[in-house]
């Protein structure tokens, strides 16, 4: 694997454990949500309340650069693909590559 790879699949394993984080952090705030009246009254105070806004748009932010990375990913992976693609030919299995051109002598 190139350095490119490794360094977005290091790079998205970073930010998966970053909204890990953030979800915990999410849970926890919504721990402390409580029925005041017993009756489905929830309430949560104020700065608890920002607190979680603002996290949850991390959480998100997080998110989307996990999914651009790896859409980035997937572009680095592509010329490798379709170069194996064109070897096999439609229908064939990129580990049966060489069978597929081998000719008998």
């Amino acid at each position: 694997m190139t350095t490119a790879k490794n360094d977005i699949n290091k790079r998205i394993q970073e930010l998966t454990k970053a909204l890990e984080t953030k979800s915990a952090r999410l849970n926890d705030i919504s721990n402390t949500v409580i029925d005041e009246t017993g009756k489905g009254h929830m309430v949560i105070s104020t700065e608890a309340h920002a607190d979680y806004q603002k996290t949850l748009g991390e959480a998100r932010e997080i998110k989307s650069l996990i999914e651009e990375q790896k859409a980035h990913l997937d572009i680095e992976r592509f010329p490798r693909r379709a170069e194996r693609a064109q070897l096999c030919g439609p229908g064939r299995r990129p580990d049966r590559a060489r069978q597929a051109v081998q000719v008998p002598v």
